[in-house]
C-alpha cells in the first residue's frame, strides 16, 4: 500500500506541473491587461532591494553560493543518517494507552503476542512421514534453535502434538513428553487412530496430502528490523 500511494503521488505531482506549465500561460493571455494599480506593488522598494541582492549574488558570488548549497546538502545527509527507520506494531499508541500496558506485560511473560508462522513444505506427498518421518526430526531441530531467542513463546506444531500424545501414551508421565523414536512412533500411531488418519486431531496441524505443516509461535514486538 505504501509503494501504491507513492506511486500515486508521484505520478499527480508530475500530472499537476504539467497542467500548470499549460494552463498558467493559457489563463494569463486570456486574462485582460492588469492596469498600473494592479502592478504598482512590483515597484515596493523592498521587493526591488531583495531583487537586486539577489542577481548581486547570481552575478558576483556564484562560487559563494555553490560552496553554501554544497555545505548545507552535506549537513542533510549527515542529519539524515541518524534517522531510525524502525518500526514497532504500537507506535501510534501513545505510552500509557492500555493496549501498549498490556503488550509489554505479555512479552515480559509470555515473550510477546505477535504472530510469527513458519510454513514447512516438503514437496511431495505424505513427505512428512517419509523416510522414517525425518521432517518431523528437522522440524524438532528447528525449534529447538529457535529455543535460543528469548523472543519467541513455546511453538504449537505437528512435534509437540506428537510429544503431548506420546506423554499421554505413557500415563502422562512428564519424561515422556518428547519426540519418540522411529519405533515408538509407529507404536503411537496405533494407539492415537494412525498419525496419517483424517480424522486424527494431529491432522489439524498438518493438510490433507501430509505435504505441509506450520509451526506457530507468538514474538515479541522488536521492530521491523530484527
Amino acid at each position: 500500500m505504501l509503494v501504491e500511494f507513492g506511486l500515486v503521488a508521484s505520478i499527480s505531482v508530475m500530472a499537476t506541473y504539467f497542467i500548470t506549465l499549460v494552463l498558467v500561460p493559457v489563463v494569463l493571455v486570456m486574462l485582460p491587461t492588469p492596469k498600473a494599480k494592479h502592478t504598482k506593488h512590483q515597484d515596493g522598494k523592498i521587493i526591488n532591494k531583495a531583487l537586486d541582492m539577489v542577481d548581486h549574488l547570481v552575478q558576483k558570488r556564484r562560487m559563494a553560493i555553490y560552496i553554501t548549497t554544497t555545505v548545507i546538502t552535506g549537513i542533510c545527509f549527515w542529519g539524515m543518517s541518524f534517522i531510525d527507520m524502525n518500526g514497532y506494531v504500537v507506535d501510534d499508541l501513545p505510552k500509557k494507552d492500555p493496549i501498549y500496558t498490556d503488550l509489554h506485560f505479555f512479552e515480559k511473560n509470555f515473550n510477546g503476542v505477535l504472530p510469527f508462522e513458519i510454513s514447512i513444505d516438503t514437496k511431495k506427498e505424505n513427505g512428512l512421514f517419509e523416510n522414517n518421518a525425518k521432517a518431523l526430526y528437522k522440524i524438532k531441530a528447528m525449534q529447538r534453535m529457535l529455543e535460543e531467542y528469548p523472543i519467541f513463546s513455546k511453538p504449537l506444531s505437528i512435534v509437540e502434538a506428537i510429544k503431548f500424545s506420546y506423554q499421554a501414551y505413557n500415563e502422562g508421565n512428564p519424561k515422556f513428553y518428547k519426540l519418540p523414536g522411529v519405533s515408538d512412533l509407529k507404536t503411537l500411531s496405533e494407539y492415537s487412530g494412525s498419525l496419517k488418519g483424517q480424522n486424527n486431531k494431529l491432522a489439524k496441524f498438518i493438510d490433507s496430502t501430509k505435504q505441509t505443516t506450520r509451526v506457530s509461535y507468538q514474538v515479541a514486538d522488536i521492530g521491523s528490523k530484527k
